[in-house]
């Protein structure tokens, strides 16, 4: 089957619904991002992730809590390394 960008029809009729949904999401977090900062002038611009800052609320939890614990149980401190296809 060729994707076409236009085309519709019985065998693409599935594609604009995927661009409609995906504008929906995206002007639906648009509005989120607005009503959440309402004063910030690049609110929109968060839309994507929302996270503007590195701070432990909004950055990556593994810098500020450290390895997970599913990543301490494979990297042991005695050196070993377990796989689950061992």
């Amino acid at each position: 089957m060729v994707y076409t960008a236009g085309m519709t029809g019985p065998d693409n009729s599935w594609h604009d619904g995927r661009r409609a949904t995906r504008r929906h999401h995206k002007a639906r977090m648009k509005r989120r991002a607005v009503a959440v900062r309402p004063h910030a002038p690049g609110a929109v611009k968060l839309a994507d992730h929302m996270a503007n800052c590195s701070c432990f609320m909004c950055g990556h939890m593994r810098r500020w809590q450290g390895p997970t614990l599913q990543e301490r149980r494979a990297f042991q401190p005695d050196g070993r390394h377990q796989a689950a296809d061992d």
